[in-house]
C-alpha cells in the first residue's frame, strides 16, 4: 500500500492545457472584435487598437501557459520512464 492519504488520490490539480487553450480562444475572439472596431470608418480605433495590443499579451500569456504545461509533463515523463 503507497503512503499517499486516500484523500489526496482524489485531488485533481487544474488543467493548465485547458486553461492556457480556452485564454488562447478568448484573446483570438477579442482581436476579431477589434479588428471589426478599427475597420468601422465612423469609430474611433483607438480603443480597438489599445484593446488589441492587451489581446496580444493575452495571447503570449496563454502560449506561455501551454509551453510551461507541456515542458512539465516531459519532465514528469521523463521522471516516470
Amino acid at each position: 500500500m503507497s503512503g499517499i492519504p486516500a484523500a489526496a488520490t482524489n485531488y485533481l490539480p487544474p488543467d493548465a492545457l485547458a486553461a492556457g487553450s480556452a485564454a488562447l480562444n478568448a484573446a483570438g475572439a477579442r482581436l476579431n472584435g477589434d479588428a471589426q472596431q478599427v475597420a468601422n470608418p465612423g469609430a474611433d480605433p483607438t480603443g480597438g487598437l489599445v484593446d488589441a495590443t492587451q489581446a496580444q499579451l493575452q495571447a503570449q500569456a496563454a502560449v506561455a501557459i501551454i509551453r510551461t504545461s507541456n515542458a512539465m509533463l516531459g519532465t514528469l515523463l521523463d521522471v516516470r520512464a
